[in-house]
């Protein structure tokens, strides 16, 4: 699973979800509960825009960076 960042009008929701339609499913239902809404999910779903959130890339191995630490630089 992969962590997705979805807004829907300008409220922001992190989810984790298989695929990008199943992370906009998710935040539309926190969106309905949310605003007491009785909507179809998919007309939420509609509105919802994600995006996959992806970890920074490093390329510094830890025990490098504990070296540095410790030389106090």
């Amino acid at each position: 699973m992969d962590k997705y960042r979805v807004v829907i009008g300008q409220e922001y929701f992190t989810v984790e979800a298989e695929d990008n339609f199943r992370a906009r499913y998710e935040a539309a239902v926190k969106f309905r509960d949310r605003h007491n809404l009785s909507n179809p999910l998919g007309e939420i779903v509609a509105h919802a825009k994600a995006r996959v959130i992806t970890d920074p890339v490093s390329e510094t191995a830890t025990k490098e960076v504990l070296a540095a630490l410790r030389k106090g630089g």
